[in-house]
């Protein structure tokens, strides 16, 4: 396997598990390791200032359990406007956002 189409099949692997969490998050949420991991993650995640990037990595089944949780909260509130991840999903950032462009994200589209 050539490492461009390597890296492609891990790009797509983890962009499966962000995008798509709600297909895996059930099953994960049984209170086994699974569920203590993603809560620890979660709220890690809820803790992130501005600024600090988390690199998305762990081992084993780890990997999946993290990236599941980084789609399960991107998705929750208003996430979406305060985080930014890498092209290959591999790097999540906080970005400092200012109130006043918050407000104008939340009106709708006709009313900005």
């Amino acid at each position: 396997m050539t490492s461009t189409l390597k890296k492609k099949t891990m790009e797509e692997f983890r962009s499966e598990y962000v995008k798509y969490y709600e297909r895996y998050l059930p099953a994960l949420l049984d209170g086994g390791d699974a569920e203590r991991y993603i809560r620890q993650v979660y709220d890690y995640l809820e803790l992130m200032r501005p600024g600090t990037r988390l690199n998305l990595q762990a081992e084993g089944d780890k990997l999946k359990w993290m990236l599941v949780a980084v789609g399960a909260f991107m998705a929750a509130q208003d996430h979406w406007m305060d985080f930014e991840l890498n092209t290959d999903y591999t790097k999540l950032r906080r970005v400092f956002l200012p109130d006043k462009f918050r407000r104008l994200m939340k009106k709708p589209p006709g009313k900005r």
